[in-house]
């Protein structure tokens, strides 16, 4: 079992290149998670699209940390599996942005789980778990 950390530090993207032929899977979503947290790392803190002055330079410095995580992906691109733009667009879009409702599921989710650790009953989530709060879909990616 992979701690958070090493998760984050260390991703296995060896499963993930076949959710991109799924219409319905998360996996373009945690791209670009992963890509804006890069980002945001590199830029001190800065959420990409945080000012509407820098929106086109931020999408083409996610466009690139997207590709790079793609190409760890998919190495050979054989398939021509790619990010689309909508989701880059979309999450420079919300920026930093809070949604209620969405922080109120994932709270609910994250109390869940903590109350399995603490009662040692039911097994918790040791996974990455992405919520489409677009489409009401969540997924548990194991990276």
């Amino acid at each position: 079992m992979k701690t958070p950390e090493k998760e984050l530090k260390e991703p296995d993207y060896g499963d993930l290149s076949s959710e991109f032929y799924d219409e319905e899977s998360c996996a373009p979503w945690y791209v670009a998670v992963r890509a804006v947290e890069s980002l945001r790392d590199k830029n001190y803190g800065r959420n990409p699209g945080y000012t509407e002055k820098a929106l086109e330079g931020d999408f083409a410095a996610l466009r690139a940390e997207a590709d790079a995580i793609m190409s760890k992906v998919n190495p050979e691109n054989n398939d021509g599996i790619a990010l689309k733009d909508q989701y880059l667009r979309e999450m420079l879009r919300f920026s930093d942005s809070k949604i209620h409702t969405v922080s109120a599921f994932l709270g609910g989710v994250a109390s869940q789980e903590a109350i399995k650790l603490l009662i040692r009953q039911y097994t918790p989530l040791n996974h990455t778990l992405i919520y489409d709060g677009i489409h009401g879909r969540n997924q548990v990616f194991n990276v």
